[in-house]
C-alpha cells in the first residue's frame, strides 16, 4: 500500500508540474516565422466536438484502468486531458500546419521512445516511470514504474522491452508486464551503449565511447554479428529496416539515412530544426508508417511530422565521411 500510494504521489507533482507548464506556454510565433500570433482556442459549449472528444478520451481512459483506484484513475484522466489541451495551444502558438502536432511533456530528463502499435513509450529518468503516449492525439495513456535508474535507450522487441544505461555499461531486457520486470540484464562491451533498435531478428546497440554500431545476435550473451564505426556521430536513437540506417546526429542536428553492407554509407540526411524548439535537445525518435515521432528535452516536448514532409538532401563525401564508415 505504501509503493501505490508513494506512486499516487508522484502522479500527483507530475499533474501539478504538466498544469504549470501549460500556464506558462506563450501564444506568439517563433521570431521571424512571418506568422500572425494565434489567440488560445475559445471554449467550446458542452456538446461541442472538442468537449465531446474529451469526454469520448476521458471513458477510454477510465475502461483501459479497472483495476487502478478511482484517485490514481482521475489523475491519469487529468494527465491526457491536459495533454489534449496543451497540444492545442502549442498548435496555435507556433502556427503549425495539420501535417504537425506537438505536446508538452509532464516531465523532464526524457529518453528514447518507441511506437507500439497505436501508442508511443518514453521514459522519465529522473522519476523512472514509463509513458505511454496516444500516437494519435499525443495525450497520455498510461504512467507505469520502470525499473531501471538512469536508462539512456529503449527499443521495443519480440515480447520484451530493451533498455541500455550508459553509464553501468548494462543492456536489459524486460517482460512486457505492468512491472517491466528485469529477465535478463547483459554486460555491455565497450560499456558505453546508448541508443537501441530491435529488427526483428537482430539488437543494434550503439556504443558511444568507441562511435560503434553493433548488430547483435541474441541468446545467453549479445554476440556480435557486424560492426560499424560512424566517426563524428553522435545518435540518438536507431531506426533499421531494408537494409536501411536511420539516426539523428545530435552534433549537426540533422536525421541521416545509411545504407548498410559492407560499409555504412552514408545516404541523406533531413533537417529537424524547423519542425522543433531552437536548441532542443533531441532524446529518441520513432518511424511509423507515415510519421516520425521525435522526443526532446529542453524543453520536453513530444512531436509527430508527416513523413513526406521531410526534405532529404544527398550527403556530400567529405574528408569527414569518405572510406571511414567502415565494417
Amino acid at each position: 500500500m505504501a509503493g501505490r500510494e508513494a506512486f499516487d504521489q508522484e502522479l500527483e507533482r507530475l499533474l501539478s508540474d504538466y498544469q504549470g507548464r501549460i500556464s506558462r506556454l506563450q501564444l506568439e510565433p517563433p521570431q521571424g516565422s512571418g506568422l500572425k500570433p494565434k489567440a488560445a482556442p475559445p471554449a467550446a459549449p458542452r456538446g461541442g466536438d472538442w468537449l465531446d472528444s474529451a469526454e469520448a478520451r476521458a471513458r477510454s481512459i477510465l475502461a483501459r484502468l479497472p483495476r487502478l483506484s478511482l484517485r490514481r484513475s482521475l489523475l491519469l484522466v487529468s494527465l491526457a486531458l491536459a495533454g489534449i489541451f496543451a497540444a492545442v495551444l502549442l498548435r496555435g502558438a507556433r502556427g503549425q500546419p495539420q501535417a504537425v502536432s506537438s505536446a508538452p511533456l509532464p516531465y523532464t530528463e526524457t529518453a528514447g521512445l518507441v511506437l507500439d502499435g497505436e501508442r508511443l513509450l518514453s521514459i522519465d529518468r529522473k522519476r523512472q516511470l514509463l509513458f505511454a503516449f496516444s500516437a494519435d492525439r499525443l495525450g497520455v495513456r498510461s504512467v507505469q514504474h520502470f525499473p531501471v535508474a538512469g536508462a539512456s535507450g529503449l527499443a521495443l522487441g519480440r515480447d520484451s522491452l530493451w533498455s541500455t544505461e550508459s553509464e553501468s555499461g548494462i543492456i536489459t531486457q524486460h517482460a512486457m508486464d505492468w512491472k517491466h520486470t528485469i529477465q535478463k540484464t547483459y554486460a555491455n562491451p565497450d560499456r558505453s551503449p546508448t541508443a537501441v533498435y530491435w529488427d526483428g531478428q537482430f539488437l543494434w546497440v550503439y556504443q558511444v565511447k568507441s562511435e560503434v554500431l553493433f548488430q547483435c545476435s541474441v541468446g545467453d550473451s549479445l554476440v556480435p554479428q557486424r560492426q560499424y564505426t560512424l566517426p563524428g556521430i553522435v545518435p540518438t536513437g536507431l531506426y533499421v529496416s531494408g537494409g536501411m540506417l536511420w539516426t539523428y546526429d545530435l552534433h549537426t542536428r540533422r536525421l541521416f539515412r545509411f545504407r548498410l553492407g559492407v560499409l555504412a554509407s552514408p545516404l541523406d540526411s533531413a533537417d529537424l530544426d524547423r519542425w522543433l524548439p531552437p536548441r532542443s535537445l533531441v532524446t529518441g525518435f520513432a518511424v511509423g508508417p507515415s510519421h516520425l515521432y521525435v522526443v526532446t528535452d529542453a524543453p520536453p516536448e513530444l512531436h509527430r511530422v508527416e513523413l513526406k514532409r521531410l526534405a532529404w538532401a544527398p550527403h556530400r563525401f567529405d574528408s569527414w565521411a569518405e572510406g571511414r564508415f567502415r565494417r
